[in-house]
């Protein structure tokens, strides 16, 4: 709808004679329009300026285009990003992100320039900056010119960083012409932010590639290693100190408690120590796809502490990386228990579902437990599924 809006207004922009004489297709028709006192009256009303200012142009001014190619780039930016963020934003939060997206880039604007400003390139880049928080690992189509002119597939996030960096440099170097690159700038951090903000508050499902939960998962993991390397250098003071019969494991620290040296106030005890190396050299082996090696790391880490145990549980990738690996290993006793400790740790995540249709696979056609595989997706519902979702969740049903 956007879309059409849009390039009706920039066909009667072109129109000859609806504003004076002139208009050519591949010209300029605002301009043309401009220099008849009829264009001026009705098109200087809508463009956004400091100087003439009107509460109203905040709107207006970004359906109106200088010329073909001006509103020819917008378009195709807002085609190729604007589907992907209207689906998961909706049709209203989709034309919300983009009005209010136009508001901003136009006060952004204004405040740095008193010179007037049309188009829609502020509300396409709160679009592109909203699809860089939402959809930073697609790839997209460009036709570059890099030694030969060709289609290239590039990640969306190197596409609107260039975008955003080059704004950036024309508005530092003052080579931008008549482009109004700060309201470029301001429509990419609305769309960053707000974005951002409804992902963080939960308004919309978070997806394990958004920007925001890779965030979260790369702070969980640096958290882990950090808990980890704690550990197993406090197991190495332990140690010592049984070695050379020091009192690195009792005395001030107390009974059953290792303090590390040279960290204040950080005590682990033995029992947690123990569970953070073999947690430790699981991940390791994880992460070198060492898949021999990771059966007996699983049970070793389930036998120190129980299956219900938090630290037999890993971090959330790591986990789901796990139930993965050890089900196409073929190992599905242990995947549908990885996927049950997913499922019972992290109750909030986006692929819960997933991973519940996931496990009642597992067990009701790899461990012929029909009745276990029901039992765990009795709390699903058939709303918002995808047809694949809607049919494993029926056929598990019976």
């Amino acid at each position: 709808m956007l879309l059409v809006v849009n390039v009706l207004v920039y066909a009667l922009t072109e129109l000859p004679g609806l504003f004076g004489p002139g208009g050519s297709l591949m010209g300029s028709g605002l301009d043309a329009a401009m220099e008849t006192e009829r264009g001026q009256a009705i098109l200087g009303n809508l463009m956004l300026s400091r100087t003439d200012f009107h509460w109203w142009t905040l709107i207006s001014y970004a359906f109106l285009h200088a010329g073909f190619w001006h509103i020819l780039g917008n378009m195709v930016t807002l085609w190729v990003f604007g589907q992907a963020v209207e689906d998961r934003l909706g049709r209203l939060g989709f034309l919300g992100l983009y009005l209010l997206g136009g508001i901003a880039a136009g006060l952004a604007h204004i405040a740095y320039s008193p010179s007037p400003v049309v188009g829609a390139s502020g509300a396409v880049a709160a679009v592109t900056g909203a699809f860089l928080v939402m959809l930073p690992q697609v790839h997209i189509r460009c036709l570059l010119f890099f030694f030969i002119i060709g289609i290239y597939m590039i990640p969306a996030w190197a596409f609107i960083a260039f975008a955003i960096a080059k704004d950036f440099f024309l508005t530092g170097s003052g080579l931008g012409g008549n482009v109004a690159t700060v309201a470029h700038i301001g429509g990419y951090f609305w769309g960053i932010g707000v974005a951002s903000l409804v992902l963080w508050l939960r308004l919309i499902p978070r997806e394990s590639y958004d920007l925001v939960s890779m965030i979260r998962q790369y702070q969980r993991r640096q958290e882990m290693r950090a808990a980890a390397e704690k550990a197993t250098r406090a197991s190495n003071v332990r140690q010592q100190g049984n070695r050379t019969g020091g009192s690195a494991a009792g005395g001030a620290a107390g009974a059953g408690a290792v303090l590390e040296a040279g960290v204040p106030n950080f005590a682990v005890s033995a029992a947690d120590a123990k569970t953070m190396d073999i947690r430790a050299r699981l991940m390791a082996a994880i992460d070198a796809a060492s898949w021999s090696g990771v059966p007996p790391l699983v049970e070793e880490l389930i036998a120190d502490r129980g299956e219900q145990h938090p630290l037999a549980t890993l971090p959330r990738d790591k986990q789901l990386l796990l139930a993965n690996g050890l089900l196409d290993n073929g190992n599905a006793p242990q995947a549908a228990r990885a996927y049950r400790q997913f499922i019972a740790a992290y109750k909030k995540d986006a692929e819960l579902i997933k991973i519940k249709l996931l496990l009642g696979i597992v067990l009701a056609r790899h461990l012929g437990d029909a009745a276990a595989g029901k039992a765990v997706v009795e709390d699903v519902s058939e709303l918002g599924l995808d047809d694949e979702s809607r049919t494993l969740l029926k056929m598990l049903r019976g």
